[in-house]
């Protein structure tokens, strides 16, 4: 297993900060660090956040991937922080140095999400928690709805990544203390450490965690919040976890 965890809440740009996502990018990856030795020979996972999570790294490290991940591997991709549109209708991630005034010339584009994860050869599973509250950013509705079509895009056959992202719609991506996470990863750390182990079978598989992520976000925030995941047609459910006392 192969894991890219970036989180980014201390933008350079302090009208845009957020709490928790550089916790999110740290626990999914300790969560999917447990499963060394059980469903995985081996974990290798990079975490960035923050000021190290910076354009030229992501892309680094997206191309990483690209080399490393072999046809028998799987790898897991996580973003959280801002994503943002354009007028033209494009999707962009917000990395540490961005802002929504310069978007088109220092955020992470779709293209190059796209382009990269549709180049790995092994399975991939991409979580994007994105689309958060923040003081200067206005366009989440648009910018949810340019995910859902990139999401729809990477699960297409000649792609076919399966995409786990946040909310849809007009809603926003809560986070909270509380909880310790925004509430997506918050339901995606506790599938993975079994609790989507729905029928006790000693695994998790893509679909289980689809199914207790959307009712555990739902049950967190009160229904103000709906995670969708978009998977290739035709694809065969697969395990990514095994469960059990980790």
């Amino acid at each position: 297993l192969a894991v890219l965890s970036i989180g980014i809440g201390a933008y350079r740009n302090a009208d845009i900060r957020l709490s928790l996502p550089a916790k999110d990018a740290r626990d999914f990856a300790a969560a999917l660090r447990l499963q060394r030795g059980r469903l995985y020979g081996e974990v290798d996972s990079i975490v960035l956040t923050d000021q190290d999570a910076t354009r030229p790294r992501i892309e680094q490290e997206l191309e990483r991937l690209v080399a490393s991940v072999g046809p028998d591997d799987l790898a897991f991709v996580f973003l959280a922080g801002h994503g943002v549109s354009t007028t033209a209708g494009n999707y962009f991630f917000l990395p540490w140095e961005s802002d929504p005034e310069t978007v088109r010339s220092t955020g992470v584009p779709e293209s190059t999400i796209r382009s990269a994860l549709s180049r790995i050869r092994g399975k991939v599973l991409l979580f994007v928690d994105t689309c958060h509250a923040g003081s200067a950013i206005g366009s989440f509705v648009t910018a949810n709805r340019d995910l859902a079509r990139l999401g729809n895009d990477l699960a297409s056959s000649e792609n076919g990544i399966v995409v786990f992202a946040s909310s849809t719609g007009r809603q926003l991506s809560e986070e909270n203390d509380a909880w310790g996470n925004g509430a997506f990863t918050r339901a995606v750390v506790d599938g993975l450490r079994g609790k989507a182990d729905l029928q006790k079978t000693g695994r998790v598989t893509f679909k289980s965690l689809d199914l207790y992520v959307s009712d555990a976000v739902s049950r967190l925030t009160d229904g103000r919040q709906t995670p969708v995941t978009i998977s290739p047609i035709g694809v065969p459910d697969f395990a990514v976890a095994r469960s059990g006392n980790i």
